[in-house]
């Protein structure tokens, strides 16, 4: 008598897994069935699971599933309201339950322009990876359109900031910047406002207009305010590597007037000016940057080296055909000092804004 318990027990054991078995392979086929195109027939399954069986452990999976069904095929708001709100009571301590809140706040918000309009612009979005040249312009024409039927749709200024950021993954920068100004003109005081500005300024980084980067940033208010002073310090740089190109540009000139290479006899090119050793280590990051095969880093930075090779090279010939006195060894010297640190700030500039640049196009703006 004492084995009849574990007896029964032992009995009772296979019963009740063939049951989870079965709500299991109900569940499944569910999804096959939603998978082969056949929303209807798999949300009713979903719900029937659901509806017989509130205690099993795909109770909550299938009443998401039948909500999403409900949202993103089927294109019924009411269904999904009603199954994602079920989740919620049914369910405070589903590993769903914060996905289902999330999904029935934005949908509860967002219905004021009709509930079709709203899941029909998720599914475009959906639908539509950035990454596909073809769906982004199919995508771009039927927000336009959806736009042009629904002005006053909730989600606006989220179709036009999308549209905007389409257009600059096709290359049409000039139509997406018309875009998100006038995203910034007709709701100047929402987030997505200060998000088109944003773009705006993120985009003229990236083109080096630091300039108007930076109105564009201070036209956002306090908010961009750190974003502006990059800017202003990127605009400085770039004056400033300017300004150091343009001394270096002047003292090669002086050297070449100097070194009146008609006057130079043949002995006098050999052996190289000794000058030319302390470019080695910029010989070295030439070789490296040929070596890595970096094209982004090579070009610029290559040519600012190879003339700073040129310079110390009719320095050196200079000095050979006719050696400088005190004053003029002095002037030199500074000369060649100033237009040194502005060659060698030049490429630092340069090399941190490609690093820059290259960062942005790994990461994002924010990453």
């Amino acid at each position: 008598m004492r084995r009849l318990p574990v007896i029964l027990l032992l009995a009772a054991g296979p019963v009740a897994a063939g049951e989870a078995t079965s709500q299991q392979v109900s569940y499944y086929q569910a999804m096959g069935l939603a998978r082969a195109g056949q929303p209807a027939q798999a949300q009713a399954r979903l719900d029937a699971l659901a509806e017989e069986y509130p205690e099993d452990r795909f109770a909550d999976d299938a009443l998401f599933k039948s909500a999403e069904l409900c949202e993103r095929q089927l294109l019924d708001l009411p269904g999904a309201l009603t199954r994602y709100r079920r989740l919620i009571e049914q369910y405070p301590r589903s590993r769903l339950f914060r996905r289902a809140r999330k999904r029935l706040d934005y949908l509860s918000a967002n219905r004021g322009s009709g509930d079709r309009v709203l899941l029909e612009f998720e599914k475009i979005l959906r639908e539509t990876p950035l990454s596909d040249i073809e769906r982004t312009r199919s995508g771009i024409e039927r927000l336009t359109a959806l736009l042009g039927q629904h002005p006053d749709f909730s989600q606006a200024p989220r179709v036009r900031y999308w549209i905007a950021e389409a257009r600059f993954k096709l290359g049409q920068q000039d139509q997406a910047f018309a875009d998100l100004r006038e995203l910034a003109r007709q709701y100047p005081d929402t987030d997505w406002a200060l998000r088109a500005r944003y773009r705006q300024g993120d985009a003229l980084m990236s083109r080096r207009e630091f300039s108007r980067a930076q109105e564009v940033y201070r036209s956002a208010g306090a908010k961009a305010r750190g974003a502006a002073e990059l800017a202003r310090t990127w605009l400085w740089r770039q004056r400033t590597a300017l300004a150091g190109i343009v001394l270096y540009l002047i003292f090669l000139l002086a050297l070449v007037g100097r070194t009146r290479p008609w006057r130079i006899r043949a002995a006098e090119l050999w052996p190289p000016p000794g000058e030319g050793v302390f470019l080695a280590p910029l010989v070295l990051l030439l070789i490296g940057l040929g070596y890595a095969r970096s094209s982004i880093f090579w070009i610029p930075i290559a040519w600012l080296c190879l003339s700073g090779l040129l310079a110390l090279t009719l320095g050196g010939l200079s000095f050979r055909v006719r050696p400088p006195g005190r004053a003029a060894a002095a002037f030199w010297a500074v000369s060649g000092m100033l237009a040194g640190a502005g060659l060698a700030y030049a490429v630092l500039y340069q090399y941190e804004l490609l690093e820059s640049v290259v960062h942005t196009w790994r990461f994002g703006t924010e990453g």
